[in-house]
């Protein structure tokens, strides 16, 4: 049997710990959304350059043809 490596005992606290709870989660939240975006966008980057080098690539082909 595995265990998480984080245990959650959000549900069995009370009302009142569980707003201050939901406070940094949000926050914690907004980070990890935020790191998300920013490694997608460098993704698309890396993406875009890889379309480019493939569309290079299929022009010379072509050239090559025509010659």
């Amino acid at each position: 049997m595995s265990f998480p490596k984080v245990l959650d005992v959000y549900e069995f606290c009370t009302d009142e710990l569980k707003k201050h709870l939901d406070e940094g989660r949000e926050m914690e939240r907004k980070l990890r959304e935020e790191e998300d975006n920013r490694r997608l966008q460098g993704k698309d980057a890396e993406m875009k350059d890889e379309t480019k080098e493939e569309e290079k690539k299929q022009e010379v082909g072509i050239k090559a043809k025509i010659s």
